[in-house]
């Protein structure tokens, strides 16, 4: 597509199987629609899987989709990069590419890269945030482990895949459409996957609903010891919270997955969100940021959770947590604080 030029469609990937619509991808195609609008360019919701549901229709209608196109085959059932990332980037060939939008969710890291490669267009991954100014697409996407944002302006028609870590649950909503549809039975696979599933396993089911708690006390890996632990979950106790946690805790075996809060993980908005030990990487602050009130605390003054929370204390949690604790247990007394 020569630069210069309007983008002629926006794609937004809306799901695959069993998990479209996608409520993260649900945002996106709400925001895309405005987008849309401000580009003079259609939009186009892309599903994936031997089926197209009627959920993932009604959800592309409600949100302002010109054109819903379902690419349909066994090998598209589960989740599978190199099946997903051939199927799209066959698509968009053939279409041209404008736009491709996903979620940053864990498959968009994988599947986005690939796609990119395909066409040889660049791709931005892991974005925070997508607008227009001055007639282009400008992305904010964080640096440096979330301590800096820059902010990319994208040459008008430039090809280009993006990932955005935009929250599910959001109220937004587009504008209602009528949208055509499109569904594609693709042939067998003219050259064979150089991978294949083997098998596969559905995550364990979440203890608690985090994304229902209104009180939640985080641990991260500042919170890495049987005594922070313990610190943890007795303040969530008192304040009648949930125990969660960020993704490098879970990966070290301290909470099961289904506690994490991020883009891997839930994303919730309590009325009050304890921060333990969380330095604030983007992709958790992209999980609990829309939270009423947030506290931080943590022993490195810079760390990036700071730029969110509404209150900060820097300091050890074996020295802050008691201090937190004898207070809570006042409230719960009825006493007063000092």
């Amino acid at each position: 597509m020569p630069s210069g030029k309007p983008w002629s469609e926006l794609v937004v990937f809306l799901g695959y199987g069993q998990y479209c619509p996608d409520g993260a991808a649900l945002h996106l195609l709400a925001r895309c629609r405005f987008l849309a609008d401000r580009l003079g360019s259609r939009l186009t919701a892309l599903v994936l899987g031997q089926e197209l549901p009627a959920s993932a229709v009604a959800a592309a209608e409600e949100r302002g989709a010109d054109e819903i196109v379902s690419l349909e085959a066994p090998a598209l059932a589960h989740y599978h990069a190199e099946a997903f990332a051939r199927a799209v980037g066959n698509l968009l060939r053939e279409r041209g590419p404008g736009l491709f939008l996903l979620p940053n969710t864990l498959e968009a890291t994988e599947v986005a890269p690939a796609v990119a490669g395909m066409l040889e267009v660049p791709a931005l991954t892991n974005c925070i945030d997508i607008e227009i100014a001055n007639g282009c697409v400008v992305v904010t996407r964080p640096m440096f482990w979330g301590t800096r944002h820059v902010r990319i302006q994208v040459e008008t028609g430039q090809p280009l895949v993006v990932t955005v870590q935009l929250r599910d649950g959001s109220p937004v909503q587009g504008r209602p459409g009528n949208p055509s549809v499109r569904r594609v039975q693709l042939p067998a696979e003219a050259e064979p996957l150089l991978t294949r599933i083997l098998g596969g396993s559905e995550p364990a089911v979440a203890d608690i609903d985090l994304t229902k708690a209104e009180v939640i006390v985080a641990a991260g890996r500042g919170a890495a010891s049987k005594s922070a632990i313990k610190l943890v979950e007795e303040i969530a106790e008192l304040l009648g919270g949930a125990v969660a946690c960020s993704r490098p805790m879970a990966d070290l075996g301290w909470f099961p997955r289904g506690r994490i809060v991020g883009t891997s993980g839930k994303t919730v908005r309590p009325k009050l969100y304890l921060a333990c030990g969380i330095s604030g990487a983007s992709q958790h602050l992209a999980g609990m940021q829309e939270a009423q009130t947030i506290i931080a605390i943590n022993k490195d003054p810079y760390a990036p959770i700071f730029e969110v929370a509404h209150y900060g204390v820097v300091g050890m949690l074996e020295e802050i947590l008691p201090a937190f604790i004898e207070n809570a247990r006042g409230i719960r007394a009825g006493d007063k604080l000092p």
